[in-house]
């Protein structure tokens, strides 16, 4: 089921409109909606061509690290900033629910 005018593959509960929270790494907010950002979303599937490949997290971490990839930031109503860390925990996060079985 797609709802007209959001054209991302992950569809909230309300009318296809994204119901808040943190966005995840590789889309971005536009109109209510995720849209793909390609940017990102080029990183994603590079960090996951290097687990798949057999690095360790921590491994994967140093390497965006070194190449200055940071997860998104955001500001709350009042202007504080929040996000911009590396990127392990989004790492973590994602391996554990989308990787493969191994056995």
């Amino acid at each position: 089921m797609h709802s007209s005018g959001c054209s991302s593959p992950i569809l909230a509960r309300k009318g296809g409109k994204w119901t808040g929270g943190h966005l995840p790494l590789g889309y971005d907010l536009v109109d209510g909606c995720l849209v793909v950002n390609e940017e990102e979303a080029a990183r994603v599937r590079q960090v996951f061509d290097w687990y798949m490949e057999g690095h360790s997290v921590h491994g994967i971490v140093a390497k965006c690290e070194d190449l200055q990839w940071r997860n998104k930031q955001w500001a709350t109503k009042e202007g504080k900033m929040f996000g911009g860390h590396a990127q392990q925990r989004t790492h973590e996060r994602q391996m554990e629910v989308r990787a493969p079985n191994a056995g």
